[in-house]
């Protein structure tokens, strides 16, 4: 049974294939995964009876947001939308963050709440009182507006109850165990109970309007705190397949409970679909992958690695940069916009959005190279190493255990053809991509670290550091300075780990190459002459996406790239375990085989 489960755990999202269904009472017996167990590894199912068949969103359509800090928008300061964008969209005049700590009795008893915090007001970002930036609320719901034609009846309120650090069961509604004392991070908790109070607040603000309502998306941004594979912090870390599963099926009952709470209050025919990103580098990510596949109501939107971290934002001008794990203001924006773009793909045009991810792969007869299969949503694929450098020889795939990958090139508009270093040995082996056994260097330096010594201040007062390197460099740094600030590293064969935050490339007055840092964020040994020195990414990463040619209506505003159009390509999801087959015909239905989420 074991081998029946994670041979369909191999599929991710491939939600078309017919032939999962042979397996459905397998699957439903092995685990009883409740929530939603009618549609596990099942292909898409039709609208539930009585859906509206019509595109168009009611006069007031509320977008609930959960998560954790990467949804609070912890770090991404400074904000920028700091003023009325003019698109007519809303949130409370309680703020975005609907739900706070430093309220418990509303925390317990959100229906408490004054209704004059309430009141529609224009969407905004930065809240003071709590200390957070930017998050996806203007991008999503100003992009799907312009995307559906900018209707002036149209109105999309924007609504987010979580909090940072919190797991899934911190915010579902079955556990909301958040209050327990075993709980590492001790608060009120009431997420779930506050979401649904923000469901009664917009509708009464619509009636108040005169308007319609309804709630047509639910938006989730959570994991990262589940990466030790817990469920939660007084449980002890679960088999990597168990967790897996768990997180899965508990984000399935989580959507389930919400539709089964909300549907009754707005009185629509139409069902919530809950959207999620891939949380970074993460089992959660995979999970996320697997919940996916299983229900055809949630909704797979994008990766995150493409994007700038919160290293490259400040709150105050440098006295305090953000944090590596979270992301910057300009990203926020940009995933909100990613966001907008799948809701109105499958809310609007009824298409069964999946997104960029393998099919299958194949090794060549001589065992020399791997044809990688793509769904791709917007062809053709791109190896992209100008957007992002290239991150490794094999831009980011891997053969686990297995030869290094040397070469990567697109074999046709949905496929890439890796090669090895060495023919491929006899055995099993996966391919990942952007996974958490990956690689964040993009390259090394090709000589050793001339001198490491102490720079000027820095305009914000910080001591600094500077490493030197002979001769003019700098063009290798050109991509990477496009994103920002990004990481060195000492090359782990020699005297252990050494990394640090350069924030700046120049040339010094021999015509030598400095990196410059701040010592507040220099971490390890002391970096030495002779050493060698890589340059990294501050995520593990790759470098695929698809064409989709869809337009943002922002750019970016703060670094390099300021004036850009945030690029709307679907970057190909993390993914691990993806079986590399040895070349045999294959029936139809096997085209859909994918990266295994269980090892």
């Amino acid at each position: 049974m074991w081998h029946v489960e994670l041979k369909l755990q191999s599929t991710l999202m491939a939600k078309p294939v017919c032939f999962y269904s042979l397996f459905l009472i397998l699957l439903v017996g092995c685990y009883g995964c409740g929530g939603n167990n009618a549609t596990a590894n099942a292909p898409p199912q039709p609208a539930p009876t009585g859906t509206n068949p019509t595109p168009n969103f009611t006069q007031l359509a509320h977008i609930l947001h959960m998560g954790q800090s990467l949804a609070s928008g912890d770090d991404s300061l400074p904000a920028i939308t700091t003023a009325d964008t003019g698109h007519g969209n809303f949130q409370f005049a309680r703020g975005v963050h609907t739900w706070r700590e430093g309220q418990p009795v509303f925390c317990k008893a959100p229906e408490l709440r004054p209704d004059s915090d309430f009141a529609l007001v224009p969407v905004t970002a930065g809240e003071p009182i709590i200390g957070s930036g930017e998050t996806i609320a203007s991008g999503l719901v100003d992009q799907l507006k312009v995307s559906i034609g900018s209707p002036p009846d149209v109105r999309f309120l924007f609504s987010f109850s979580g909090q940072g650090s919190k797991r899934l069961r911190n915010l579902d509604k079955e556990h909301d165990d958040s209050s327990d004392p075993r709980s590492g991070f001790v608060t009120p908790g009431g997420y779930y109970r506050t979401s649904i109070d923000d469901v009664r607040r917009g509708l009464a603000q619509a009636r108040s309007h005169g308007w319609s309502y309804s709630v047509p998306a639910i938006t989730w941004m959570q994991g990262e705190k589940n990466n030790d594979q817990r469920l939660d912090d007084w449980l002890p870390p679960l088999d990597r397949r168990f967790f897996l599963n768990a997180y899965a099926t508990e984000l399935i009952a989580l959507k389930n409970d919400w539709n089964n709470d909300i549907l009754p209050i707005t009185d629509q025919a139409r069902r919530i679909p809950l959207f999620t990103y891939q949380t970074n580098l993460a089992i959660s990510g995979q999970a996320q992958l697997l919940a996916a596949q299983r229900d055809p109501e949630i909704i797979l939107v994008s990766p995150i690695y493409f994007m700038p971290s919160a290293l490259n934002g400040s709150p105050d001008s440098g006295n305090h940069w953000g944090y590596l794990i979270h992301i910057n203001a300009d990203a926020q924006r940009w995933l909100g916009e990613q966001f907008a773009k799948v809701i109105k793909r499958s809310v609007v045009d009824h298409e069964t959005w999946m997104p960029l991810y393998p099919l299958r792969a194949t090794l060549s007869s001589d065992r020399q190279s791997i044809l990688i299969e793509y769904h791709v949503p917007r062809p053709p694929l791109v190896i992209d190493s100008t957007f992002l450098p290239a991150a490794g020889t094999g831009n980011g795939y891997i053969v686990r255990g297995g030869p290094d990958v040397i070469g990567t090139a697109t074999a046709s508009p949905t496929s890439i053809r890796l090669t090895l270093a060495t023919p491929l040995p006899a055995g099993t082996f996966t391919v990942e991509y952007a996974s958490e056994h990956g690689t964040a260097v993009a390259f090394r330096m090709p000589s050793p670290l001339l001198q490491a010594r102490t720079g000027t201040v820095w305009p914000n007062g910080q001591a600094s550091f500077e490493l030197v390197f002979a001769g003019d460099q700098t063009a290798l740094f050109r991509t990477i300075l496009q994103e920002g600030v990004f990481l060195v590293q000492s090359d782990l064969s020699q005297l252990g780990d050494t990394d640090s935050v350069i924030r700046s490339v120049s040339l010094d007055s021999s015509g030598n190459t400095v990196l410059k840092g701040e010592v507040r964020q220099f971490n390890g040994v002391a970096f030495q002459a002779g050493r060698l020195i890589q340059v990294l990414r501050n995520y593990k990463y790759g470098n695929v996406h698809d064409s989709d040619p869809e337009a943002s209506i922002n750019s970016f505003v703060q670094g390099p790239r300021v004036g850009q159009p945030y690029p709307l390509w679907n970057w190909s999801i993390g993914f691990e375990d993806l079986t590399i087959d040895i070349g045999s015909p294959l029936r139809h239905h096997e085209h859909a085989s994918g990266p295994s989420v269980a090892k």
